[in-house]
């Protein structure tokens, strides 16, 4: 993945390839958000979830169907899975 955006708040730290865990924040009256995922790899598949749920598959560089927040914690994962479709690498915001 190239980048990772989310609509509301920044990740922590600022977005890198080689680092696959974010901390992000927004204030209590924040009920949901999305995330924009952009992939490195044309060919990739990008799915992204919210507490554990179901995978929304998201293109790359288009923002992910709104994710509703709980209130507390809401760890996000983008699994993206490269072309070759055996190499994964997950991005989580615990």
């Amino acid at each position: 993945m190239s980048n990772l955006t989310a609509s509301t708040g920044a990740f922590t730290p600022a977005f890198d390839p080689g680092t696959s865990a974010y901390a992000q924040s927004v204030v209590n009256s924040v009920t949901d958000l999305s995330v924009t995922p952009t992939s490195a790899d044309a060919g990739a598949n990008i799915q992204v979830r919210i507490n554990g749920g179901t995978w929304s598959t998201v293109l790359s560089g288009d923002p992910s169907p709104t994710l509703s927040l709980d209130p507390g914690a809401n760890p996000i994962d983008v699994q993206v899975t490269a072309a070759d479709t055996t190499t994964t690498k997950t991005y989580t915001s615990p």
